[in-house]
């Protein structure tokens, strides 16, 4: 799951399973122009899920349904429209996150698993999956 408070993307074949995507409330601060939900190149959302936002951009995009105002582009495959809800749930509190000075890198086609922790600067590769 990806829940934003104003704006997200996911690009570059990022995969998301086992939940939604949404974006909280309509938002000013856009990481994409107008949009406030952005999946492109090659980005997918599991197909029994739901992309939620007011405007959501799929720019060769998989995904489920869209509840939000569509503009897909580049043979984007989708599921039903809907409109925006009228509300969305509050974004839960989070606890204070310190970062940590041991490096993390996962290569170029290379499936780990990550021990909880506290890590500094962190890098994947093409093709790295991390559980």
């Amino acid at each position: 799951m990806v829940y934003a408070q104003n704006s997200a993307t996911l690009r570059d074949r990022a995969t998301v399973t086992g939940g939604d995507v949404g974006v909280h409330v309509a938002g000013t601060t856009l990481l994409v122009s107008g949009y406030e939900l952005a999946l492109v190149s090659g980005a997918k959302v599991d197909t029994t899920h739901n992309v939620i936002a007011n405007r959501v951009l799929l720019q060769g995009a998989t995904v489920g349904d869209v509840q939000g105002k569509l503009t897909p582009l580049n043979s984007s495959i989708y599921g039903k429209t809907y409109a925006f809800p009228t509300s969305m749930p509050s974004l839960p509190t989070l606890a204070p996150v310190f970062a940590g000075t041991m490096a993390l890198t996962v290569a170029n086609g290379v499936t780990t698993t990550i021990s909880p922790g506290t890590f500094g600067r962190s890098r994947s590769a093409p093709r790295a999956f991390c559980d």
